[in-house]
């Protein structure tokens, strides 16, 4: 077994802008140990995420540890080790950039303190082979949030035709009262000016005003859901176009 150097550090796989370094850390058990670390450019809640399901679709299943860590024991996995063995992840960071922090065991909380050039190359492999897990996450997440968006344009849409269809539908209903109203409107001429009651022609334009006032609002709430659904039709054009280059760049 060879403990690590500055050469063998400087050997290591460089990642974006981050090489695979080895440096002392606050442990799970908040004691210093030896850590695997390095840096991508993406949200440190995305890198976790990405590790995460990433192990869970490999079949491993971590739990929570102190330090930010997740505690993964008495596996085997041939990824990192081709033996039975602990192992611990962190990742800390922003919504910029997540360094994670990569600890083995042997068990029982025997920290690895050194190790061999071939270890250090896997677990190195390892983690430059995280970049294409942690694109793809953030890319499927990306990707549903902006088919949610779409979606919700979609839906928008159609709803403001739905209220338009109803507007026109009851805008269609008072023409036809207002026809009706007509057609038996008393009219008023020299033969029956002196018999027409003038409660009844009081009534009558009081009935007119309020289909009239009726047909104004109607019209006024038709002109504003056409400005409306105009916007709405804008939105989900600007969201599918957002979503179909999503789907074409692809990762």
């Amino acid at each position: 077994m060879k403990r690590f150097t500055l050469a063998v550090i400087a050997a290591l796989a460089t990642i974006g802008v981050s090489a695979v370094e080895v440096q002392k850390v606050d442990g799970p058990n908040k004691e210093q140990v030896m850590a695997f670390t390095t840096t991508y450019q993406y949200p440190a809640d995305d890198i976790e995420d990405a590790i995460i399901a990433k192990l869970k679709e490999e079949g491993l299943s971590g739990k929570k540890a102190s330090n930010n860590f997740y505690a993964f024991k008495g596996v085997k996995y041939n990824g990192l080790w081709n033996r039975t063995f602990d192992f611990y992840i962190a990742v800390n960071g922003s919504h910029k950039s997540g360094t994670i922090y990569l600890i083995l065991s042997t068990g029982y909380d025997n920290y690895i303190t050194d190790s061999d050039k071939e270890e250090n190359e896997k677990v190195s492999d390892w983690l430059e082979s995280l970049d294409a897990d942690i694109q793809n996450y953030v890319y499927n997440q990306q990707l549903s949030a902006q088919q949610e968006e779409t979606d919700e344009a979609e839906k928008e849409l159609k709803n403001l035709k739905k209220q338009k269809e109803k507007t026109e539908q009851k805008i269609a209903a008072n023409e036809k009262e207002l026809k009706t109203f007509e057609a038996s409107r008393t009219i008023v001429d020299e033969a029956n000016t002196n018999t027409i009651d003038p409660k009844v022609l009081k009534k009558e334009q009081k009935q007119y005003d309020k289909l009239m006032d009726k047909k104004s609002k109607l019209q006024s709430e038709l002109d504003s859901l056409d400005k409306k659904i105009d916007k709405a039709r804008d939105k989900y054009s600007e969201e599918k176009d957002k979503l179909k280059k999503l789907k074409s760049n692809r990762p």
